[in-house]
């Protein structure tokens, strides 16, 4: 009955190393982000001073005055958003993301005098008018985030040439004794006498 049970686990192992053959050796695109809720933030992360949020796109209002919201002591992150292939795919295909996360944070922002603005997008499902609240003074802001042991942009630093110090030799004047230890020696015969 044993050997039946170690038969069959290699045969079913076998076969589905034959049903799953690698079909094409395409190159994975990560140009999505996938975000999670974060249980439990136990980094302790100090909170930054007050930010300005500054838009790339015209469509959308600056913020001033954001605090992250929450404890004055600790920044807790609220998601994580990962890097993600989603197939099957769709154009407009977006930048790779490959090895980047984001933490996101609940920030709360001094009034802008936004309103409801509506926004033109398109992306893989269609395309058309959003309607974006801006006045809220709530929002979430992610910031790149990156594994253990990976320099941040901020911490990578253009190394400073070193000047090259080109040594003068000294040249010592050998006394009349010879070297300098020996012009100090003299030969006293007996200090008792």
């Amino acid at each position: 009955m044993r050997q039946w049970k170690t038969g069959v686990a290699i045969g079913v192992l076998a076969a589905g190393l034959v049903l799953t053959p690698r079909t094409s050796q395409a190159q994975t695109t990560y140009d999505h982000l996938t975000c999670v809720n974060i249980n439990r933030d136990d980094r302790l992360a100090k909170p930054p001073p007050p930010l300005t949020l500054d838009p790339e796109q015209a469509d959308f209002l600056a913020s001033n005055g954001c605090k992250i919201s929450g404890s004055n002591k600790i920044a807790r992150a609220r998601q994580v958003c990962y890097a993600t292939a989603k197939s099957p795919g769709g154009p407009p295909a977006g930048e790779d993301l490959s090895g980047q996360s984001f933490l996101c944070y609940r920030v709360k922002c001094a009034k802008n005098g936004g309103g409801k603005t509506p926004v033109e997008l398109t992306d893989q499902f269609g395309g058309g008018s959003v309607t974006v609240n801006q006045q809220g003074v709530t929002k979430t802001l992610c910031v790149p985030a990156f594994p253990p042991g990976t320099p941040t942009p901020t911490a990578i630093a253009t190394p400073t040439p070193t000047p090259v110090v080109t040594a003068t030799p000294v040249v010592t004047p050998t006394p009349p004794y010879g070297s300098a230890s020996r012009a100090f020696v003299r030969f006293v015969a007996n200090l008792l006498q």
